[in-house]
């Protein structure tokens, strides 16, 4: 077999690169002193993004060294040329700080796939972004409702609503049991009896009539009612705030917790006023 010459292997080795390749145009990225090159037609396969935008990209163009001049993570910009050159493949470089990383993502403008594939590697869910009222007191009533960190009195206002909600708890816990079940009824039919006895036999008709409207006082000296009446008129304020603050009536009313909260101030209003009526 005949040998062949260092200068036949290169002329054998150039003739086998396409020619497109060689017209192909190349261009310098500098990050922070590290040059990077690569094909113009690489970053235009992702044209939404910075590098892949040729209008966008320009304003980083340095005219003097005919170059691309980013300062930024030297790094991170291995993984995200990388995701031009793989066809979308991008993956964390280990000695990266995930939040650097995610910096630079955003500002080179990868694709929303892009992000959610390095939060899926890194067992991370997308943050949706909150959609606030316009008003600033609406908004300002939405965020201390909403977000305890928010601030000091959001903080208060939220532990006030959670020891409401275990008072009220507790107070139907313990109302329930049976030495507590029947004083709001008893005290109630003692008031009703004595109220009936009272009248005599001429008035029995009118007192008939106008019984719906007589008011069982006896039911408002029960501790009971009186915490749950604080607890109930805590729950609907809140509820009207909510209302009146909510960025989004349609969305909060689409929200199933959102109707729990109205369904468990609902009933027992009714309960109290048709029990303090006979």
């Amino acid at each position: 077999m005949r040998d062949l010459s260092h200068q036949q292997i290169v002329e054998a080795t150039r003739r086998k690169v396409p020619m497109n390749i060689s017209l192909q145009k190349r261009i310098i990225i500098n990050i922070s002193g590290v040059r990077f090159e690569t094909f113009k037609s690489t970053l235009e396969v992702y044209p939404n993004t910075l590098l892949g935008n040729a209008k966008r990209r320009k304003y980083y163009y340095d005219n003097v060294l005919h170059e691309y001049f980013f300062n930024r993570h030297r790094g991170c910009f291995e993984a995200i040329l990388y995701y031009y050159q793989s066809n979308g493949r991008l993956r964390r470089p280990n000695s990266v700080p995930l939040d650097t990383f995610l910096e630079e993502i955003t500002f080179f403008d990868l694709s929303q796939d892009a992000l959610a594939e390095v939060l899926k590697d890194e067992n991370l869910k997308e943050v949706e972004k909150t959609q606030l009222p316009r008003n600033r007191c609406r908004r300002y009533i939405w965020a201390t409702i909403e977000y305890p960190e928010f601030s000091f009195i959001a903080k208060l206002f939220n532990i006030l609503s959670l020891i409401i909600i275990l008072v009220s708890t507790i107070t139907l816990a313990i109302e329930s049991l049976p030495q507590y079940s029947h004083l709001s009824e008893d005290a109630c039919t003692k008031e009703y009896m004595q109220h009936k006895i009272g009248t005599n036999n001429d008035s029995m008709i009118l007192s008939s009539v106008q019984s719906s409207e007589h008011i069982c006082l006896s039911y408002f000296s029960s501790p009971f009612h009186r915490i749950q009446i604080i607890c109930i008129a805590f729950f609907t304020l809140e509820l009207i705030l909510r209302l009146l603050s909510t960025p989004s009536l349609s969305k909060h009313f689409k929200s199933f917790m959102n109707w729990i909260d109205i369904i468990a101030v609902v009933p027992p209003t009714k309960v109290c006023k048709n029990l303090t009526f006979f």
